[in-house]
């Protein structure tokens, strides 16, 4: 037997095997991260609100209409991506009761007033500040606030 073709033998099968391996080894390593991207997405969703305060800037009919406009395109795409957004509007009207048992009427057309609450699920709260900083109606002067919520303690 001839020597050469001993030591041409590892060599040409290590030629071959050299792609194979690498080609292994992408493929492992882009399935480890799929794996990451899917383990992210599996991640249960949480409960947020996001409250929304009406600003001292008056809307024009031309703006609401544009504001209506944009926020109907932008849940479409929160919705699309999983985030299940529950709207609540708050009527103009409303009656604030103090502990001290006074209190008087509220107004939501006044600055700072609460006009509307935005329920929604999140990976967490990032994500859930992510999807509140995209929100049309900051362009149009309200504010935003986004929280955590759970419902009450089930009783003992």
């Amino acid at each position: 037997m001839d020597d050469s073709l001993i030591t041409r033998a590892p060599a040409s099968r290590l030629r071959r095997t050299v792609p194979i391996l690498l080609a292994v080894i992408a493929l492992a390593l882009s399935g480890a991260g799929l794996r990451g991207q899917t383990e992210e997405s599996n991640q249960p969703m949480k409960p947020f609100v996001i409250i929304f305060r009406q600003g001292p800037r008056q809307l024009t009919e031309a703006d609401l209409k544009k504001r209506t406009e944009e926020t109907r395109a932008w849940a479409r795409q929160q919705n699309a991506a999983g985030h299940k957004l529950d709207p609540h509007i708050l009527a103009p009207e409303g009656q604030r009761i103090e502990p001290d048992g006074s209190g008087g009427p509220v107004a939501a057309t006044s600055a700072g007033s609460i006009t509307a609450l935005l329920f929604l699920e999140a990976r967490d709260l990032a994500q859930a500040v992510d999807v509140a900083r995209a929100h049309p109606g900051l362009r149009y002067g309200a504010s935003v606030e986004v929280r955590p919520w759970a419902p009450p303690p089930a009783q003992p």
